[in-house]
């Protein structure tokens, strides 16, 4: 049986100058995102997620801020980000956050943020790695094999909502924070309940559709793992804890693994650079 095309319609709403084979190459690349997405989130009708119009805005944004999603509907991407290797990744970050945005409903604020956050980066970083583009990676490997259990803990205890992720920016800790986040869910797909889960991403947008559907997060959670998220969290914990300083338990059997096989790293593909409109 051949799948069906699932496209949605993006307009560009742009404060850079784009000429006409600029702009249809930054569509091509939010689309590819999309579609990247859309197949790894594994939702159930993947037609009513990609069915609303995609509003999409090439603008300056704050410091630091390559890409952010405002809803169902609103995307924004820093002109200039639009130059980095990890680009495509960050598009299929943001793009993943928009669908879930769509499936939960109002009920995503009651997701876990760092659940949120890990699923999407687990999706960027494979869609940079379909790309060939994977030896940017190389510092989060490094920050994931550092982790204690006391830093694992605190991340999953902190970064529960928007006012954790602000705590975390304070402390300077984002980028750990973040690092636990995607190695937790790394953990649900290959080490949690003693095998993992391969299909967890697709077992957590479907949790995502039960919390849209009116179900209570933690219900819906249990109803696809089978336990609680406290329970595994804390399996995590004391994972991390027990890996402390060996590099090799820690990352084996994961994504993370330079011993597994991984799809060959090649230069990133040339990025499509927004020109800016003239000042006057």
């Amino acid at each position: 049986m051949v799948e069906a095309r699932v496209e949605p319609t993006i307009t560009v709403v742009a404060d850079v100058a784009l000429g006409p084979r600029e702009e249809e190459a930054v569509l091509a690349r939010v689309k590819a995102a999309f579609a990247f997405a859309l197949r790894a989130c594994g939702w159930s009708a993947p037609e009513m997620i990609a069915a609303a119009p995609i509003e999409l805005h090439i603008a300056a944004l704050p410091r630091g801020t390559a890409a952010r999603t405002s809803g169902p509907r609103e995307f924004s991407v820093a002109s200039d980000a639009l130059r980095r290797a990890d680009a495509d990744g960050v598009l299929a970050h943001e793009l993943t956050h928009l669908q879930d945005f769509r499936a939960a409903r109002g009920g995503l604020r009651s997701i876990p943020r760092y659940l949120a956050e890990g699923r999407a980066l687990s999706i960027g970083r494979e869609f940079r790695r379909s790309l060939g583009v994977c030896g940017i990676d190389d510092k989060r490997v490094d920050a994931i094999a550092r982790l204690t259990g006391e830093q694992a803990a605190e991340a999953l205890d902190g970064f529960r909502d928007g006012s954790g992720l602000r705590l975390a920016r304070r402390s300077g800790a984002v980028f750990r924070w973040m690092s636990v986040s995607v190695f937790f869910v790394e953990f649900l797909r290959t080490r949690a309940h003693g095998t993992g889960w391969p299909d967890a991403l697709t077992r957590l947008s479907r949790v995502w559709e039960r919390v849209g559907r009116g179900e209570g997060f933690a219900d819906g959670f249990t109803g696809e793992f089978s336990q609680s998220l406290e329970s595994l969290e804390q399996e995590f914990v004391r994972f991390v804890a027990s890996t402390e300083g060996d590099r090799t338990a820690r990352l084996g059997r994961t994504a993370y693994d330079a011993t597994v096989g991984q799809t060959a790293c090649a230069a990133a593909p040339a990025p499509t650079t927004p020109s800016r409109k003239p000042t006057r």
